[in-house]
């Protein structure tokens, strides 16, 4: 049975695959560039986060 990009095998147990709908594989691209732009800028990001998060000890 195939519903909505999910095909289901009549097996015991269930088998499940799942697929993305088109819209869903749109979004690969926005996706892989927000990725990127996390791994070049992830030292500043840490460093934004060390001055705003209390530390453990703070608490």
């Amino acid at each position: 049975m195939i519903r909505h990009g999910t095909t289901v095998y009549p097996t015991i147990p269930p088998r499940v695959e799942y697929t993305l709908t088109t819209l869903g594989q749109s979004l690969a691209e926005p996706i892989t560039a927000l990725r990127q732009w996390t791994e070049t800028h992830i030292n500043e990001i840490e460093r934004a986060r060390a001055r705003v998060t209390p530390s453990p000890s703070a608490g």
